[in-house]
């Protein structure tokens, strides 16, 4: 294969390309929730029913739609801690562009109002950080746009901290602060805990989370510092979960190949 193949082979997944694949993909989406109760377990509330729970064995399980770039992969990692011994793998290749990612994969739904997300995440101990100071992770879907979206925030070598970010309507939000560092090379358990907005252009939409047990966030919007997720003509349920760990948002190009890495992903809701 020739540099220019491989150059191409490599091309990322721009935010636009990315937002015009699951748009049309959520579109298309007739699939309803499993009625099974979730586990309960972490800090999951009582009565949320099960939507998806991902080992990780295969590229496309369990209804997972992959986009078929070359930067995912299923590999082993003995020290997984919830599904050993495959995990995902994110690939970051040396020269890689800021503002793409180099790969997607999704599950759509059909959800309530309420959306519970858990999974492990581990970055490469040579992970740096790009400098918009946003790594992502994984977005959640509602009203037809990726509205919120879970991240890891740090420049360079700097310590990466645990954030969720909003995009909705309303004014943009990025909550977390530096409370939960996610440690380079270690396995951390995340969890987001995101409730939309109880009518149409409300501002009480809440931004739970937790890193390894511990909450980093816990947002509620209010008049004084609005979050809304939908508005007036759009759906007030969640219907989308998205791994596509976009590097940055511009800024410099990766300076070495590095991974992220995911095990275990469980995905539930409530009306």
């Amino acid at each position: 294969m020739s540099s220019s193949d491989r150059s191409q082979s490599y091309r990322a997944l721009t935010v636009a390309s990315y937002l015009s694949l699951t748009l049309t993909l959520v579109c298309n989406d007739t699939g309803l929730v499993s009625q099974q109760p979730g586990d309960g377990q972490g800090n999951e509330p009582a009565g949320f029913t099960l939507v998806t729970e991902r080992a990780f064995d295969d590229k496309v399980e369990s209804g997972w739609v992959d986009a078929g770039y070359p930067g995912f992969a299923i590999v082993s990692d003995p020290s997984a801690p919830r599904s050993r011994p495959n995990v995902g793998q994110a690939r970051f290749p040396a020269g890689y562009e800021s503002g793409n990612a180099p790969m997607h994969t999704e599950k759509r739904f059909a959800g309530g109002k309420s959306l519970y997300v858990r999974f492990w995440v581990k970055f490469s101990t040579n992970w740096d950080g790009n400098d918009s100071d946003i790594n992502k992770i994984l977005y959640a879907w509602i009203a037809r746009g990726p509205r919120t979206y879970i991240q890891a925030a740090g420049r360079g070598s700097a310590p990466l901290y645990a954030r969720v970010n909003t995009q909705g309507p309303g004014d943009d939000h990025t909550l977390g602060g530096s409370t939960a560092e996610l440690v380079r090379g270690r396995w951390h358990m995340f969890e987001v805990l995101l409730t939309a907005n109880s009518v149409a252009g409300g501002v009480d939409s809440r931004v739970q989370g937790w890193v390894d047990s511990v909450e980093f966030v816990n947002f509620t919007g209010s008049a004084a510092a609005p979050l809304t997720l939908w508005a007036a003509g759009e759906s007030s349920t969640w219907e989308a979960v998205a791994w596509t760990p976009v590097y940055g948002g511009g800024g410099e190009p990766v300076p070495a190949e590095q991974f992220q890495w995911m095990d275990h992903l469980y995905v539930s809701t409530a009306p």
